[in-house]
C-alpha cells in the first residue's frame, strides 16, 4: 500500500479534500486523522512529525527495470525487433517511397550506421527529444529535462517500511501552482518553466520538499528528493548528482521517517525524466508542422511506467486505425485532445529552419 503523509494541519486539510474527491470516484483508500493512526498501520513513522495521511492499500510500485524488460520481451514474442545499443542520430523525411507493401515517408539512421524507413515514426527518446527534432526537423517542443535525485541504504530487515511513502507538500504546492491559487506563488513570480517541476524559487529559496521512499525487494530503503531541472547545453545534460540536495532530503525525511535515523544512502543516484512546461505528457501526431506520420510520446515525468504502456496502445491504435474509444488525435476524444502535441509545437517552431525545406514547401507558423 502507499502512504500519503501530511506534516501541517494545511497539509492534513488537503488530504481530507483530496480523500472526499477519491472516495467520490470509488477509490479504495483510507483517512488516518491521527499520528497514532499513521504509526499503527506504517511503525517507521513513530514519533515523527506525521499528523495525517492517506492510505491506498492497492497502491505499490514496479520495478522500472524488469517491467521494461518484460514488455521488450512481450513486444519481441509479437513480432517485434529491438535493437539495443544504437542511438538514433537523425529522422530524415524523405516523401514516399515505396518499400515492400508500405509507401515511406521517414529514414530513421542510428549511430551504428544502420537505416530504417517507416511510414510512421514515434518519437519518444525523453530527455533528448528537442536536439533531435531540432537537428531533424528545425522545430522545438517545451520539453524540460529534469534529474530526480536518489538515495539507497544498506540491506535493512525486511519489514523496516511496509508502505510506499509519499508526502503531501509537494502535491499540494504543485496543485497550487497549476490552478495559481497562491498569493505567496504570485508574489514569488515562479518562472512558468519551473511551475510544475522544480522544488525551489528561482533565487534558490526552497518551497517545499518533495519526498517518497520504499523498500525494496533486496531488502535495501530507497528515498527520492528534489526534481531539479537540468541544463540543456544542445543535448549535452549535466545528470550529476548534488550531494549538498541529497543530504537536505536525508535530513527532511528523518523527521517523517525517524528509524531513518543513521542511515544515510550507501550510494545515491539519479533518475533522469522530461516534463512539460504545462505538466501535460505530448501524444499524438506533429500534423500542424506538416510532418503526418511522426509521432511524439513524451513528457510522462516521474509517471513513465505507470502512463507509459496506455500511452503505447493509445498510438498503437490509432496508428493502426483499429476500433478504440480514443482512436484519433483529429477526435473529439478529451485525452487526445487534450495531449496532442500542436498544442505547443506550433507556437514553438523555430522559423529559420522549415522540416519540409528540402522538399520546397513552408513550415505554419
Amino acid at each position: 500500500g502507499t502512504l500519503t503523509v501530511a506534516e501541517t494541519a494545511a497539509e492534513k486539510a488537503y488530504l481530507l479534500t483530496a480523500y472526499k474527491e477519491m472516495k467520490a470516484n470509488g477509490s479504495n483508500v483510507r483517512f488516518l486523522s491521527s499520528h497514532d493512526e499513521v504509526a499503527k498501520l506504517e511503525p517507521a513513522v513513530k514519533g515523527g512529525s506525521v499528523i495525517g495521511a492517506i492510505y491506498s492499500p492497492l497502491g505499490g510500485h514496479a520495478d522500472p527495470s524488469k517491467v521494461t524488460h518484460g514488455l521488450c520481451e512481450a513486444a519481441e514474442i509479437e513480432g517485434a525487433h529491438v535493437f539495443e545499443g544504437q542511438r538514433v542520430i537523425s529522422v530524415n523525411k524523405i516523401g514516399m517511397v515505396q518499400d515492400e507493401d508500405s509507401a515511406c515517408r521517414y529514414e530513421v539512421r542510428t549511430s551504428q550506421g544502420k537505416s530504417f524507413w517507416a511510414r510512421h515514426v514515434v518519437v519518444c527518446t525523453g530527455c533528448h527529444d528537442n536536439k533531435l527534432l531540432r537537428e531533424s526537423f528545425g522545430i522545438e517542443i517545451p520539453v524540460i529535462p529534469v534529474k530526480g535525485q536518489i538515495w539507497v541504504t544498506d540491506v535493512r530487515p525486511s519489514g523496516t517500511l511496509n508502505t510506499v511513502i509519499y508526502n503531501a507538500a509537494s502535491e499540494m504546492t504543485w496543485r497550487k501552482i497549476r490552478e495559481k491559487e497562491s498569493e505567496k506563488i504570485t508574489e514569488k513570480k515562479l518562472l512558468p518553466r519551473q511551475a510544475n517541476i522544480n522544488s525551489k524559487w528561482k533565487n534558490g529559496e526552497r518551497m517545499f520538499h518533495h519526498v517518497y521512499g520504499r523498500q525494496t525487494a533486496d531488502g535495501t530503503l530507497l528515498f527520492g528528493g528534489d526534481r531539479i531541472v537540468v541544463n540543456d547545453n544542445n543535448g549535452h545534460l549535466d545528470y550529476a548528482v548534488e550531494e549538498e540536495r541529497v543530504k537536505e532530503n536525508y535530513d527532511f525525511i528523518k523527521k517523517i521517517v525517524p528509524t531513518v535515523g543513521d542511515m544515510y544512502g550507501s550510494y545515491c543516484c539519479y533518475m533522469p525524466f522530461s516534463m512539460c512546461e504545462d505538466g501535460k505528457p505530448l501524444l499524438g501526431e506533429l500534423t500542424n508542422a506538416g510532418l503526418n506520420g511522426l509521432w511524439l510520446a513524451v513528457g510522462f515525468g516521474p509517471s513513465g511506467i505507470t502512463l507509459g504502456p496506455m500511452a503505447g496502445k493509445l498510438l498503437a491504435e490509432t496508428i493502426l486505425s483499429t476500433d478504440c474509444e480514443y482512436a484519433s488525435a483529429d477526435s473529439d476524444s478529451p485525452v487526445m485532445r487534450e495531449l496532442d502535441p500542436n498544442r505547443v509545437v506550433r507556437n514553438i517552431i523555430s522559423r529559420s529552419k522549415s522540416p519540409d525545406s528540402k522538399l520546397g514547401s513552408q513550415m505554419p507558423a
